[in-house]
């Protein structure tokens, strides 16, 4: 689900943006996008073969040699292959007239789905270029279509978020007696709770406390770097003498959430937040020189 609302959050954003060309689209989602992964990637990638380590950078779908599941060097990452193929997919579109953009980007998604439906392949790039995920991004795209000329509304950004919120605690049950994708079964809360959000949000509901906001800048750091972070709480747990009853449970549970977070926060801070700030300045310099040339 955390995945589906980082999916979503960044796909809306990006259609809702005044991106104009391919440059300035990579300046603006794809180069910080990169940025976030590389470093916690490039930390773990002497543990695995050259052809993994490479694919893994450039966000291309490889057997890991440890299991031959698709995931990168950074297990996590895998969600930013897909995204990465998105921005592609987007990017592109870029070159059509504003109102093709939306229909263009939508068909791709549907389209790449329908033919893994119908060839079944059984190529991992294929399987990957083709999979159902895909279809997860669409609601992104059609939230950032209906909510761009809407304006924003207590009532109903408070009752989507409610709702989406019971109907994803609802959703393990659900799942039990129905046969659902997922990206219906989970897609559909996840595009409830982020349009319940955007609608806050643009009724000025929302205020903006420094501590939620950090948390949300660094979420991308936390996605990546958390389970590195609890693999090495988990380590030096088994180390001390704390036994494993349920006290000892809850207190681990409390102090490897809150190192997470801390860990996502420091490498924000001292990786990711550094960078993008540079990548945002040479992009105004690079406008600059274009404007006095």
């Amino acid at each position: 689900m955390a995945v589906l609302l980082l999916w979503l959050r960044n796909n809306t954003v990006m259609q809702r943006s005044d991106v104009t060309g391919v440059a300035e689209f990579g300046q603006r989602f794809t180069w910080p996008r990169v940025v976030a992964i590389f470093t916690p990637q490039f930390l773990k990638s002497i543990r695995f073969d050259a052809m993994h380590v490479a694919a893994s950078y450039a966000f291309l779908p490889y057997p890991s040699p440890a299991d031959g599941s698709l995931y990168p060097i950074l297990v996590p990452g895998w969600t930013l292959n897909y995204e990465m193929l998105f921005y592609a997919a987007f990017g592109l579109c870029l070159f059509l007239l504003p109102r093709w953009r939306v229909l263009a980007v939508s068909a791709v998604l549907i389209a790449l789905p329908l033919l893994g439906i119908l060839v079944r392949p059984d190529w991992p790039p294929a399987i990957f270029l083709t999979s159902s995920i895909l279809l997860e991004f669409l609601f992104g795209v059609g939230i950032a279509w209906v909510l761009s000329k809407r304006a924003g509304s207590r009532k109903a950004g408070a009752s989507l978020l409610f709702a989406g919120m019971m109907l994803f605690m609802a959703s393990p049950f659900i799942a039990q007696h129905v046969d659902l994708l997922r990206f219906i079964l989970l897609g559909v809360p996840a595009a409830m709770i982020v349009s319940g959000a955007l609608l806050l949000e643009k009724a000025r509901a929302l205020p903006i406390w420094p501590l939620p906001k950090l948390l949300g800048d660094s979420s991308y750091a936390l996605y990546l770097t958390h389970g590195i972070v609890l693999s090495a709480m988990g380590q030096l747990w088994l180390r001390l003498p704390f036994g494993s009853g349920g006290l000892s449970l809850a207190v681990f549970s409390i102090l490897t959430l809150l190192a997470s977070l801390l860990g996502g926060i420091v490498t924000y801070r001292l990786v990711d937040e550094p960078l993008q700030n540079w990548l945002r300045a040479n992009t105004a310099r690079s406008r600059l020189a274009q404007l006095s040339a």
